[in-house]
């Protein structure tokens, strides 16, 4: 009987230093179950954020693709208003100069007359 019930008493003892374990590993888990909770709140709101930025980002990456876009047409017209103010000062400068011609052939038209009606008076 006093092997018996030393045996139940060291049980005992055995299961209460469990069960005081069991316990501790609770209380330990539920600790560590709150740090990853906590942790995983903030990788959400990192993530949030991110997603934020980069949705901003990509926002400023069209509006600044639209600018260039727009740019790029304007340049491009002002390359074709460019060429076509070369072209009409390219033409406007062959009829001055076809005018030029002009006026020197008629002048030395009108000389050659002169001279030719002072030989006749002369």
């Amino acid at each position: 009987h006093e092997l018996h019930r030393s045996r139940t008493e060291a049980d005992a003892a055995a299961i209460g230093a469990l069960e005081a374990r069991a316990e501790a590993l609770d209380a330990a888990a539920a600790v560590e179950e709150h740090r990853l909770l906590e942790n995983l709140r903030e990788l959400q709101e990192q993530h949030e954020s991110v997603e934020v930025s980069a949705s901003r980002r990509q926002t400023e990456v069209r509006d600044l693709q639209a600018v260039r876009e727009e740019m790029t047409h304007e340049l491009d017209a002002t390359r074709r208003a460019h060429q076509e103010g070369v072209l009409r000062l390219e033409g406007s400068i062959r009829e001055l100069e076809e005018d030029a011609a002009g006026a020197r052939a008629a002048a030395e038209l009108s000389a050659q007359q002169l001279a030719a009606a002072r030989e006749d008076h002369g």
